[in-house]
This record gives C-alpha cells, sequence and structure tokens, in this order.
C-alpha cells in the first residue's frame, strides 16, 4: 500500500517522502496514529507541487543570501560606547547592538540567529561572523571606541 508520510518516522523516511509498507501496518498503526496518509494520485500531485515551490523558495533565499554576503563582507562598522580610562566598557555589546548598527548603517535587518559573536566588553575591534544559510558566510569588524 502506496503511503505519504506525513510526519518523520525513524526507520521508515521523512516527511513527505512516498512509501510501500504492508497493508495492515499502515492501516493498523500508521493511518490512526497520524504518520502517513494514503497516496492518492491527487495527493501525489499535491506533494509534487509543494515541493517544487519549496525549491524555488530555497533558491530565492540563496539569492538574497548570496547579495547580502557581497554587500556585507569585509566592511566596518563603528561603534561609540561609554567605557572607563582602561578601556573596559560600562555595559556590553551584544548581538542585538550590532544588528541595530547594521540596520542603520545598511538598512538590512538581520536576527539574532545570523550572527555568531562572543559580548564584548573592551574596547577595540572584534570580527563577527554573520550566517545567512548554512552555506553562506561573512564576517565583518566592529570598532568599538569611547563616546
Amino acid at each position: 500500500m502506496l503511503i505519504i508520510l506525513e510526519k518523520d518516522h525513524q526507520g521508515l523516511g521523512k516527511k513527505g517522502d512516498v512509501k510501500d509498507v504492508k497493508k495492515g501496518y499502515a492501516l493498523n498503526y500508521l493511518l490512526p496514529n497520524s504518520i502517513a496518509s494514503i497516496a492518492t494520485e491527487k495527493r501525489v500531485l499535491k506533494l509534487a507541487a509543494l515541493i517544487e515551490a519549496q525549491k524555488d523558495q530555497q533558491v530565492k533565499v540563496a539569492e538574497k543570501a548570496g547579495e547580502l554576503q557581497k554587500e556585507l563582507e569585509g566592511k566596518t562598522f563603528e561603534m561609540k560606547e561609554n567605557a572607563t580610562k582602561e578601556g573596559k566598557l560600562y555595559g556590553s555589546v551584544s548581538e542585538n547592538t550590532v544588528l541595530e548598527v547594521i540596520k542603520e548603517a545598511t538598512g538590512h535587518e538581520l536576527t539574532v540567529d545570523n550572527i555568531k559573536m562572543d559580548t564584548v566588553k573592551e574596547l577595540g575591534e572584534y570580527k563577527i561572523t554573520l550566517s545567512f544559510t548554512k552555506d553562506v558566510e561573512t564576517e565583518i569588524t566592529i570598532n568599538v571606541i569611547k563616546s
């Protein structure tokens, strides 16, 4: 019996896979537990269209990530912060602070998920990695100076 998996199932496959299983397994376990649905022609065509739409969206996301990478790669952003005479900040520079500076300078709104950095607590230059997809990353520099 042909089924379409509605959820990932260990040993059987991932969501959206079309599998041929024994009729009793499908009727007594997979279907009642909403793990799978019967693979009718209409559902298989709908699934194919959905997969095609997801591929198109992934291509668009990859293109946008590539554009952002080219625009931000190697840029330096300056941040003025209050600090002691020894160069220690009264507060700290967090991911959100850096994201605000990037948004002001470029107009691009990124999320905390896009940034990889440690909290900055002293004046100086720091390298920060921005990750747009698992394959597209770029490195920027922030220069924290005394205000």
